[in-house]
């Protein structure tokens, strides 16, 4: 909500020209025809797209806040551990471009220690009120090492298996029908249109969404 408020606040003050209406239909169907395809065309899973890490890079994109290493380099380059080998936080989003604080960096800091140091205080916790392992002085060996195997994975998933490297969900069709076309085989079904409904009843379309569910974790 907060990049949405950033980017609104942005084209009301004139800094930022959007799309005209036409354009902006174009990318609401296509990214709701690739959610679509991923899941089935319904509102609840379309929603989808909220919570998807790119649809927040994109806005940052728009707005030039998106710490990107280059622009990292030449604008803060003090907050690189920060925005690449830390967890992610909105306030990754605040330490280039527009709208940039400067204690950004000191809160994200803070949050690195709370996380791994102290004690345990949610009660739901089975480690409930133990002290945390602290950091470890391979966490950013730890995170070049993940970085490594994510890249294998998208490397091989682009040059071997054929799918797309796409920067935005408008533009996951493509994959998204593949990945239909696998799982049909397991009996879940997908949309393959707007408004496309694959099952007929409300029981069978409840399984569905368990399946998918249990097979995303």
């Amino acid at each position: 909500a907060e990049l949405q408020s950033r980017l609104y606040t942005r084209v009301l003050k004139g800094m930022i020209h959007v799309p005209d209406l036409a354009q902006q239909r174009e990318e609401m169907t296509r990214t709701r025809q690739a959610l679509s395809a991923k899941y089935i065309d319904r509102s609840q899973l379309r929603v989808q797209h909220g919570v998807d890490i790119r649809y927040y890079d994109d806005i940052a994109k728009i707005i030039g806040c998106h710490p990107t290493f280059f622009k990292l380099l030449s604008e803060r380059p003090t907050a690189i551990w920060h925005a690449w080998f830390t967890s992610w936080q909105p306030l990754q989003w605040r330490l280039v471009g527009p709208g940039r604080l400067e204690n950004a960096e000191a809160k994200i800091e803070e949050l690195y220690f709370t996380r791994h140091n102290g004690k345990y205080v949610n009660r739901n916790n089975p480690d409930y009120g133990r002290e945390k392992p602290g950091s470890s002085a391979l966490a950013i060996p730890a995170a070049l090492l993940r970085w490594s195997g994510l890249s294998a994975l998208l490397l091989k998933a682009k040059y071997l298996d054929g799918f797309q490297i796409n920067e935005r969900i408008a533009d996951d069709l493509n994959n998204n029908m593949r990945y239909a076309e696998g799982d049909l085989s397991k009996g879940i079904e997908h949309s393959s249109a707007l408004g496309a409904d694959p099952v007929s009843d409300s029981n069978s379309r409840a399984i569905v969404f368990e399946n998918r569910r249990a097979r995303t974790g």
